[in-house]
C-alpha cells in the first residue's frame, strides 16, 4: 500500500488547523506497536496543541485520566 505523503500532510494540516480545540484530551490505552509507529509518523505534522491533547500509553496513568474524565465513566481497571 502506498500513501502519498503530500496528501497525508494536507489532510493532517486541515484537521489540525480546524479541529485543534476539540476534544480537550484523548487517551488511547493499551496501544499496539502499529499504533505507536503510526503516531510517530503522523505526530510531527500535527499542531503542538493537538499533540498535547493526545496521550498514547500501554499502561494507563489513572490519576491523570481521572483529572480529565469523570470516574463514573471509566472502567474499574482504570480507576472508575
Amino acid at each position: 500500500m502506498s500513501v502519498d505523503v503530500n496528501s497525508l500532510k494536507a489532510v493532517i494540516k486541515v484537521a489540525s488547523d480546524n479541529y485543534w480545540c476539540w476534544p480537550w484530551k484523548t487517551f488511547i490505552v493499551n496501544t499496539t506497536f502499529t499504533v505507536n509507529l503510526l503516531w510517530k509518523v503522523v505526530s510531527p505534522f500535527l499542531h503542538a496543541q493537538t499533540k498535547a491533547k493526545i496521550e498514547l500509553t500501554k499502561n494507563p496513568n489513572t490519576e491523570e485520566m481521572i483529572q480529565w474524565i469523570n470516574p463514573t465513566q471509566l472502567e474499574k481497571k482504570f480507576g472508575g
